[in-house]
């Protein structure tokens, strides 16, 4: 399932060839369970993260009747990296915090950032006020993410905003 030592070497491999600027406050910390991403970035950082995840998923032995789990568990990444860079710091750059952690019947992803206070969004509710076809851009993000993920919590702990994404599956 998930084997750290390999996966630290495929990632380590990866980064070796990111441009130095890119590198340069880019934090990677494996255990036995979890893998942890932290930078200072930008929207423009959003590629490196991408980069990462996907080698992450795809060289993890996920059996699971899902054939798109890959593909959906980075888009819900995406999403909310994206979110962070557009709302958290949409005039700077900011540290992300990504932690992805294997446990045998869930994936558990939580991304932080500790820039301005996001607004929790009732997915339920808007669905309720608004037909699909007129939602503006913004909320389509957390949609799919909504969409992807089995349960999803937002929280606020003193300067830092976190959004628990959380995945089922056959570990």
């Amino acid at each position: 399932m998930f084997d750290s030592k390999l996966i630290s070497a495929i990632l380590k491999d990866y980064i070796s060839r990111f441009p130095a600027k890119d590198k340069e406050s880019l934090n990677l910390e494996i255990d036995d369970s979890s893998i942890s991403i932290s930078l200072v970035g930008d929207i423009h950082s959003l590629r490196i993260v991408n980069v990462l995840v996907n080698v992450i998923f795809k060289n993890i032995d996920i059996q699971n009747d899902d054939q798109f789990l890959v593909f959906d568990l980075c888009l819900a990444i995406e999403e909310s990296l994206i979110n962070i860079f557009k709302h958290s710091y949409p005039e700077k750059r900011g540290l992300v915090e990504l932690k992805v952690k294997f446990e045998p019947d869930k994936i558990v992803i939580r991304v932080s950032d500790y820039g301005a206070k996001g607004n929790t969004f009732n997915y339920d509710e808007q669905l309720k006020k608004t037909p699909a076809s007129e939602f503006s851009e913004s909320g389509r993000g957390m949609m799919i993410i909504k969409k992807i993920i089995d349960d999803i919590k937002y929280s606020t702990d003193n300067d830092r905003n976190t959004l628990l994404l959380i995945k089922k599956w056959k570990g």
